[in-house]
C-alpha cells in the first residue's frame, strides 16, 4: 500500500508513528498540559454543594446559659430554632417537631434494618439445624460433646447480650436438646 501523503513520514511527526484506528494524527492531539476545553470549568473550583457543606460545618461561638461553646452552623440554628419555639414561635415549634418526627422516623428504620424477618430467621434455623445434624453425624462422641458444648455456651453468651440490650434484633439459636 502506498501512503496518501506525499510528504515523508518525517516531517509529519515521529517516523515511527502509524496513524489509524484510535490513532489520531500527532498534529490534531492536545498539547502537553492545555485543557481540550479551555473555557471549561478550572480545576479546583468548588460546586454548591461544597459551599453550603463548608457552611453548616463551620464553628462559631454560642452563648448559653452564660458559658461560650463552640458549635456548628448546624447546631447553632438548631438552638436558635429552640428558642424560638420555647418563646411561643409556633411556625418554629412545628418545623422543631418536623425535624423530631423524621429523626424518629429514621432511627425506627435503622432498627428494623437490624432485626430479622420471619422468613430470614426460618433459613437461619434451618441452616443452624443442618449444621447440628452434620456435626452429630461426622464426629467422634468425645469430640462432639465438646464442639456441642461450645456451641450452647456462645448461645448463652449471646442470650445474655440480648437480655442487657433489650431488644431481639438478632435472634439467638434455639438450645440443643
Amino acid at each position: 500500500m502506498s501512503d496518501t501523503n506525499d510528504k515523508p513520514q518525517s516531517e509529519l511527526g515521529d517516523a515511527d508513528y502509524a496513524v489509524g484506528y484510535m490513532r489520531p494524527p500527532q498534529a490534531g492531539q492536545f498539547k502537553k498540559g492545555r485543557s481540550g476545553n479551555p473555557k471549561g470549568r478550572p480545576k479546583g473550583a468548588r460546586n454548591f454543594a461544597t459551599y453550603l457543606t463548608e457552611m453548616l460545618d463551620a464553628t462559631l461561638s454560642l452563648s448559653e446559659n452564660g458559658k461560650t461553646r463552640r458549635v456548628t452552623t448546624v447546631q447553632a440554628s438548631l438552638a436558635k430554632l429552640r428558642a424560638k419555639a420555647l418563646g411561643g414561635d409556633t411556625r418554629a415549634l412545628e418545623k422543631l417537631l418536623d425535624y423530631a418526627e423524621r429523626f424518629a422516623l429514621e432511627q425506627a428504620d435503622k432498627d428494623e434494618a437490624k432485626r430479622l424477618s420471619k422468613e430470614d430467621r426460618d433459613i437461619f434455623d434451618a441452616y443452624e439445624a443442618r449444621l447440628r445434624a452434620e456435626v452429630r453425624q461426622s464426629l467422634e462422641p468425645e469430640v462432639r460433646l465438646d464442639v456441642l458444648g461450645e456451641l450452647e455456651a456462645g448461645e448463652d453468651v449471646l442470650d445474655d447480650r440480648i437480655e442487657a440490650d433489650g431488644s431481639d434484633s438478632v435472634h439467638s439459636p434455639k438450645p440443643l436438646s
